[in-house]
C-alpha cells in the first residue's frame, strides 16, 4: 500500500508521465490518481507507469 512518504516520489513520476504526453498536469489530478492507486505498492504503481509509455495499447 503506498504511503505518505511516498507522495512526492509518485507526484514526480506523474507529473514526468503527463510531459512525455506534452500536457501539464491540474492541481487536483495527483490527488485523485493517489486516491485511485493507495491500494497498491509505489514500485507497482511507477511499473503500470512505465508499461503505458512503452505499450500504449496494452500498457494498462
Amino acid at each position: 500500500m503506498i504511503t505518505l512518504k511516498d507522495y512526492e516520489k509518485f507526484r514526480e513520476r506523474l507529473a514526468g508521465g503527463y510531459g512525455f504526453y506534452k500536457k501539464q498536469i491540474s492541481g487536483f489530478a495527483p490527488d485523485v490518481w493517489w486516491n485511485a492507486l493507495k491500494p497498491f505498492d509505489l514500485p507497482a504503481i511507477i511499473q503500470a507507469f512505465n508499461q503505458r509509455v512503452v505499450n500504449t495499447k496494452a500498457g494498462k
